[in-house]
């Protein structure tokens, strides 16, 4: 899992022909990073009003993700699932340094700690 935030701008975007929700690095996008909350209701809303999908590689939420074996989409209403369950939507860099919007846990620990490294 990425753990660099996302710079830059983005869109939302629908393939109507496979019907799949993704987001899109946009020079002049509509969203930002700081725009996340309001980026995962839209997702949500739109692929109920839409009957889609979302986008595997633009969606990250933990213990979801690794579960969609050879699936390249991922039901919204996981997003609404863990946000439910406390998740917090944080847009990070993906692969290649596309958005991702990420719902993380804000209670789980950040990393493996290394106890042969002492902080001086």
């Amino acid at each position: 899992m990425s753990t660099r935030s996302f710079e830059g701008r983005f869109d939302v975007k629908l393939n109507k022909e496979a019907k799949v929700i993704s987001l899109a690095k946009a020079v002049n996008g509509k969203y930002s990073a700081e725009h996340a909350e309001e980026v995962a209701k839209l997702v949500v809303e739109a692929a109920k009003k839409r009957k889609a999908n979302l986008d595997r590689w633009s969606f990250y939420i933990p213990g979801v993700s690794q579960n969609l074996g050879e699936s390249k989409v991922m039901a919204a209403t996981e997003i609404t699932e863990a946000v439910k369950r406390g998740n917090k939507p944080v847009i990070k860099a993906g692969k290649w340094g596309k958005p991702r919007l990420d719902l993380v846990n804000p209670d789980a620990p950040t990393g493996k700690r290394n106890d042969n490294i002492v902080t001086l």
